[in-house]
């Protein structure tokens, strides 16, 4: 049987986003409330106590407003009770000053409940950091070994779990992507001219894609022998404590 309510901590795993809606309409209704016993039922009570609004078969020239099923509940039916009207500015008064303080602690709220969900929802990024401007000739023992003296200390050592080496490859991406653009160029040339035989200014442009085709062929083999590490690394730590104090030791 599928329960009808459930623990917010079990939506954690799908981001804060989805806990933060719900929570959002719990305390949207709970502020709802608040207005109504700060201010809402005393409005509403002497709303429909008084009775300043006239019948509707009355006779009177001047009518402020006709008593009515809805007109009974507004303002304008105690227009002459001056104390009343009093007592509600400074209810609805108080009712705003309860608002502003309920945003303050709603902001409070949605924050614990993102930091909350951040926390039981681990993906890599809790555990690594990049690293700029890096000898692409240094070996990771080397790379291992500046962290260490660097950002570590005996009170918080540094455990390192890995180290990733990007290949600086944008060059051979545009290359390639480029290849992949001519062929399909030359397959869509083949399917909207099979059917009749070529002109010679049809083949003219086959024989130049082929020719492009070529060429970045052998572009992408010169770029493939000639790929470097590029100037960045990831560092992986073991824990995300460990990660957060590589941040703080570096400050």
């Amino acid at each position: 049987m599928i329960p009808v309510t459930a623990p917010l901590k079990e939506l954690y795993h799908l981001g804060s986003g989805y806990p933060l809606y719900f929570r959002f309409i719990k305390y949207s209704i709970a502020m709802l409330f608040a207005m109504l016993l700060v201010s809402g039922i005393y409005n509403l009570v002497t709303n429909i106590v008084e009775g300043d609004c006239i019948s509707q078969d009355s006779t009177q020239l001047s009518v402020y407003c006709l008593k009515g099923y809805i007109l009974s509940f507004t303002l304008p039916n105690k227009r002459d009770n001056k104390d009343l009207l009093t007592a509600q500015l400074a209810l609805n008064l108080a009712t705003v000053v309860v608002i502003m303080i309920f945003f303050h602690y709603l902001r409070y709220q949605f924050r614990k409940t993102e930091i909350a969900a951040d926390d039981a929802t681990i993906t890599p990024s809790d555990y690594t950091i990049e690293i700029e401007n890096v000898d692409p000739n240094a070996t990771n023992k080397e790379i291992k070994q500046w962290i260490m003296d660097s950002f570590a200390t005996p009170e918080q050592p540094l455990e390192i779990e890995r180290i990733v080496r990007p290949y600086a490859i944008n060059k051979y991406m545009e290359c390639e992507t480029k290849v992949s653009s001519l062929k399909t160029q030359k397959n869509t040339f083949y399917s909207s001219h099979h059917r009749h035989e070529p002109t010679s200014k049809d083949k003219i442009r086959m024989e130049t894609i082929d020719a492009e085709i070529q060429f970045h062929e052998a572009h992408k083999e010169q770029l493939l022998k000639s790929i470097s590490k590029a100037n960045l690394i990831f560092v992986t730590f073991r824990t995300a404590q460990r990660r957060d104090q590589s941040f703080l030791n570096s400050t």
